[in-house]
């Protein structure tokens, strides 16, 4: 009887072994099945504050209506406003057009120059690298940014090489094959997330597990709540970045600075 016993203790702790690799295996990445999807600002892109400034001085040195447009600029309650609208929107270009909207007599005439301003970001060149590797690798990688069309134009036209890395672009007005739009929402809105998944599931893009890179903590938790399959990373900088993707089973190489070449313009 003792034998037994035992026999179905190993044939339980044996079963227990089975199912532990197969959650494994499960939980595995691969290029089968996981997709990397980006966030852009301050992720893949960041802001040069000192160059936007000094644009933007420059705008208002240069503008006919140059003293009301300081008088503008400087109005707490022209901040108020831009803060208010940034967090019922969170979109950069939603923004610009709303106060374009409200001030149309001051803006209006300025609304190329705010959008070069607004859209003067360089590309952080690690994670560059870290996006060229992911592809080397045969994974799939798409842009999920609150970006609008108007600044992603300007972004493709600016950094081409960058942007023919990605399989494909979901953005702040992507639309299906109707016309219509994915999610009037942006992040971190769950149907944000489920407008992703059904992005992705259109564009042929059906693995199961999405890999979600952002630097907003509530983006994030959006993401992980949204129950459409995404496991998010918090990003910080692209030295953590390159560990947590280690941590998720995938490895990937040092940096090496001359790999990655990216033009940059310059701005006078």
């Amino acid at each position: 009887m003792k034998y037994v016993r035992y026999f179905f203790y190993l044939l339980g702790a044996m079963n227990l072994i089975v199912v532990a690799n197969q959650g494994e295996a499960m939980n595995k990445k691969s290029p089968e099945n996981t997709i990397l999807a980006w966030d852009f600002h301050d992720v893949v892109a960041y802001k040069p504050l000192g160059t936007m400034a000094v644009r933007g001085l420059s705008m208002i040195k240069n503008a006919d209506n140059r003293w009301q447009l300081a008088k503008l600029l400087i109005s707490p309650t022209f901040w108020s406003t831009v803060s208010s609208t940034g967090h019922a929107t969170n979109s950069g270009d939603r923004i610009i057009e709303k106060m374009i909207e409200k001030y149309p007599e001051l803006l209006a005439h300025h609304r190329n120059e705010i959008y070069e301003i607004a859209n003067l970001h360089q590309i952080d060149q690690e994670v560059m690298d870290i996006i060229k590797q992911l592809r080397e690798l045969g994974y799939k990688q798409v842009l999920a940014s609150n970006i609008g069309p108007e600044s992603l134009g300007r972004m493709k036209k600016k950094y081409p090489e960058l942007f023919a890395l990605f399989d494909e672009l979901y953005f702040d007005g992507s639309v299906d094959k109707k016309g219509v739009r994915y999610t009037e929402l942006v992040k971190p809105h769950a149907a944000y997330y489920h407008g992703l998944r059904n992005f992705l599931d259109d564009h042929g893009l059906t693995q199961p597990q999405i890999i979600f890179i952002d630097d907003k903590k509530e983006n994030i938790h959006g993401a992980r709540q949204s129950n459409v399959g995404i496991d998010g990373i918090r990003f910080l900088n692209a030295t953590q970045l390159r560990k947590m993707l280690k941590k998720k089973g995938i490895a990937l190489k040092k940096w090496a600075p001359a790999a990655v070449k990216i033009t940059k313009e310059k701005f006078a």
